[in-house]
């Protein structure tokens, strides 16, 4: 669920509001879609200002790239949309990887061919550089921000399903969530998302199922002391 979603309706994009709290980017990203498991999945990503936006706060673009992609968004609507959607559809090829990869199944053929070719597309593009106190690994300058929104959400699958934190990625067990989440937890028996949203709403779920219980029991010894 949009654990800790700003209650603020002015708030001109809903990618504002998300906590982005699954402890990895990649994760995050794939959390812009929410109730994964319910029959109405809720989409954030709907315009280019929402990825904008989101690639600024998880640090795949630069504010500057960011604020760049978002205006070229704004002049060219037709053109962002089917970008968008290829984000889209890439997004949801890394979310059916980590959680084959987090079953211990077998990857789908396409979807693990469409990451390697990310991989290898982006880090084609890459190159070394000194940034006035060492040498750093940097996408070429003027490459498409779209792309490298897509790189680098691949660089960050290949570190995860390649990591021993793979182990800890967990999907939300609230009603309807799933949003992935690396489990922190000492004791790895953490459940929810996020305990102030679905972790709330199953608690109250559950005390009301028992007194709704408890009257409906109590209905029953009246009726049969009449």
């Amino acid at each position: 669920m949009t654990a800790g979603r700003a209650s603020s309706s002015v708030a001109r994009s809903p990618v504002a509001g998300l906590s982005f709290g699954a402890g990895h980017p990649l994760l995050n990203f794939i959390n812009t879609r929410e109730e994964r498991r319910s029959d109405t999945p809720r989409e954030f990503l709907m315009a280019g200002s929402d990825v904008a936006l989101a690639a600024a706060r998880l640090g795949l673009l630069s504010p500057a790239e960011a604020d760049a992609l978002k205006r070229d968004a704004a002049a060219h609507p037709r053109r962002s949309w089917r970008r968008l959607e290829v984000l889209r559809g890439f997004r949801e090829t890394l979310y059916r990887l980590v959680v084959a990869a987090r079953r211990g199944a077998p990857a789908d053929p396409g979807d693990l061919g469409r990451l390697n070719a990310a991989l290898a597309e982006g880090q084609a593009r890459r190159q070394l550089v000194f940034d006035g106190a060492r040498y750093v690994l940097r996408d070429v300058a003027g490459a498409d921000p779209w792309d490298r929104i897509r790189w680098a959400l691949a660089r960050h699958a290949a570190d995860l399903l390649a990591s021993d934190r793979l182990a800890r990625v967990k999907a939300c067990q609230g009603d309807g969530c799933g949003w992935l989440f690396i489990d922190g937890s000492r004791t790895r028996k953490r459940v929810w998302c996020s305990m102030d949203v679905c972790g709330n709403r199953a608690k109250a779920r559950r005390f009301y199922q028992r007194h709704r219980g408890r009257r409906s029991r109590s209905r029953i010894r009246e009726g049969g002391a009449r």
